[in-house]
């Protein structure tokens, strides 16, 4: 049992350790060695536990789409599914219909606690994500990162089929929340720190300052009572 112990501290030693040193000297630039001496374990024991440091990194997204999954998996239930079981919007091929101004607003309010949820999560956060854009952008890895964040806004694809038989997802949405939503957050994290020291702006007033424009990208979504999910859903007037 301590045995078992003494090795997930080692292993978690040596995943800190990856990420201080990814950040402090890049990726690249951050041998396997230097990450044994920062650890206080041998080469071999890393080569144990991972292939070497790709695997490391790789470890780390993945327990951070994980996390972040699990928060989109509860806003999904919360704000969406239990919405939908009161009958609060109607589910139509194109478009999400709410009743009554009540259920517009308890569903603005589920986005805006998630919303608060995820932006707190990616500022936690933000060393991982700096790695993981910076990576992103190279050519053969690029391609691994943005299958990483499609594979990510599938989940919530996939979960949200749970919301009735008329409900969809659509392809329109996936490149809406990437590119209006993830690489927004993604990038908002990763200059953080900068922004903050540029803008002479304090931590607090940053972070409402960014939950506020979500909130106006979001509202472009909507059409009275409408959420649409296509872009050529007709708008009401």
């Amino acid at each position: 049992m301590e045995h078992n112990s003494q090795n997930g501290d080692a292993k978690e030693r040596i995943i800190h350790s990856a990420l201080s040193l990814f950040a402090q000297k890049g990726f690249d630039a951050t041998r396997v060695s230097e990450i044994a001496k920062k650890a206080g374990v041998t080469k071999a024991l890393i080569y144990y536990y991972f292939t070497g440091k790709d695997e490391i990194l790789s470890h780390l997204i993945h327990s951070l789409l994980e996390k972040a999954a699990s928060i989109t998996l509860d806003f999904i239930h919360t704000g969406i599914m239990r919405l939908v079981k009161e009958g609060l919007p109607e589910v139509q091929p194109d478009r999400l219909h709410f009743v009554d101004e009540g259920g517009t607003k308890k569903f603005l309010k589920s986005l805006h606690d998630y919303y608060e949820r995820v932006v707190d999560f990616v500022i936690e956060n933000r060393q991982i994500l700096r790695i993981f854009l910076a990576e992103s952008l190279k050519s053969k890895k690029g391609k691994n990162g943005l299958s990483q964040l499609l594979d990510y806004i599938r989940f919530g694809k996939d979960k949200s089929s749970a919301c009735g038989s008329d409900f969809r997802y659509t392809d329109d949405m996936v490149l809406f929340k990437l590119f209006f939503s993830v690489i927004p957050l993604l990038t908002f994290a990763a200059y953080f720190d900068d922004y903050k020291i540029i803008s002479s702006l304090p931590a607090s007033a940053l972070r409402a300052s960014f939950l506020q424009s979500l909130q106006v990208i979001t509202l472009s979504l909507f059409s009275g009572r409408d959420i649409l999910l296509r872009n050529n859903a007709e708008r009401g007037t």
